[in-house]
């Protein structure tokens, strides 16, 4: 009885603030849908389209940082930490490569890549133009991704979530000040929207940054003499990798697809899905929480060659996971019409809020 709450008392420790985390860190382009909904639907759609390539970053980091992270937390489970410092550099030279490689890509071939979205010259422009702006905090969100997710294999999850939340509402503030005027500021339309965008991501990575080299040294990767990762361990660790890394980047080109099929019906289906959204990154955030909280508390036991203790854990997540699943599937079964009801009439109060003088004065 007593191992039972030990293990519930962690798990909620961990699936709460990780479920926060995911949720604030993939609410920055849904923030910026809903904010520019006053500019019309067109500017949804290409903020919608921008995202795309936002999650198709997220879900390659996540692919090739995953295996990092699973030894991460079994050395933790060990205490050696010289062993989790040298896999967080091996982290990071990874998502500096992917980050930038990225931002290349992007960059060069914006045009080309944003041509099956939509036939829509005037959709297209507007996006290439967001993008320009919100590519450079690729590299941010790369280097924010790696040690979130270091954090994350030590156990350390509030401070990530208190970070991002912090950033997440300076982004809604610079939205509001940018997007439409307001108290002085230059009207920027869209491209405020960017702004605000890319201001959140940089210092998202700041923040965290800073709170890795002064208070979490264990996945604080030396900048002048880093460790080097054994032949051995990177080996093992490409092995793990490698599916995951796979099944995220086709879950990617999957949504991708699913984007281009409602571009050719024009910028207002694009305005749907988008909007549509706001359901989804919730029951994804509540799902990457515990899938994360598992992997971390299993993990751990694995480190301490528990083995029982591991298979009991692996036994509850897996029954807990599959009750979640029945539950939230028919929850949002049964609540599909009001839920899309409550959240249009949200965005119209939205929009009048942000366009109308009487609630803010310019």
């Amino acid at each position: 009885m007593q191992q039972s709450n030990v293990f519930y008392r962690k798990l909620l420790q961990l699936a709460l603030p990780l479920t926060l985390q995911f949720m604030f860190t993939s609410s920055f382009l849904l923030i910026d849908s809903m904010m520019v909904a006053g500019l019309g639907e067109m500017s949804i759609g290409a903020v919608g389209i921008a995202g795309q390539f936002d999650m198709m970053l997220g879900l390659i980091l996540a692919g090739v940082l995953s295996g990092p992270a699973i030894f991460i937390t079994q050395y933790f489970g060990q205490n050696d930490y010289r062993a989790i410092n040298r896999l967080a550099g091996l982290s990071l030279y990874c998502g500096l490569a992917i980050g930038i490689l990225f931002f290349i890509i992007i960059t060069v071939g914006s045009h080309y890549l944003l041509i099956p979205f939509s036939q829509n010259k005037e959709l297209l422009k507007m996006t290439s133009s967001f993008i320009a702006i919100v590519s450079y905090g690729y590299i941010a969100s790369a280097v924010t991704t790696v040690f979130a997710m270091s954090l994350k294999s030590i156990g350390d999850v509030k401070a990530v979530m208190y970070m991002t939340t912090l950033c997440l509402l300076l982004n809604t503030l610079l939205n509001y000040l940018l997007i439409y005027g307001n108290f002085g500021f230059p009207e920027l339309g869209i491209h405020g929207a960017a702004i605000a965008t890319l201001i959140g991501k940089l210092l998202l990575m700041f923040l965290i940054m800073v709170y890795v080299y002064t208070k979490r040294k264990e996945v604080a990767v030396p900048i002048r003499k880093p460790e080097s990762v054994e032949r051995a361990l990177t080996v093992k660790v490409f092995k793990v990798t490698l599916p995951i890394f796979v099944h995220e980047t086709l879950w990617g080109l999957g949504t991708l697809g699913y984007m281009i099929a409602f571009g050719m019906l024009g910028s207002s289906a694009l305005a749907v899905i988008q909007i549509s959204k706001v359901v989804s990154i919730f029951v994804f955030a509540a799902v990457a929480g515990f899938a994360q909280a598992a992997a971390v508390m299993i993990g751990e036991q694995i480190g301490r060659f528990e083995r029982e203790q591991t298979h009991l854990y692996a036994r509850r997540f897996t029954q807990i996971g599959i009750f979640l699943a029945v539950v939230i599937g028919t929850l949002l079964f049964t609540v599909r019409r009001r839920s899309l009801v409550c959240f249009s009439s949200m965005s119209r109060c939205i929009d009048r809020l942000l366009t109308s003088s009487e609630f803010f004065p310019a």
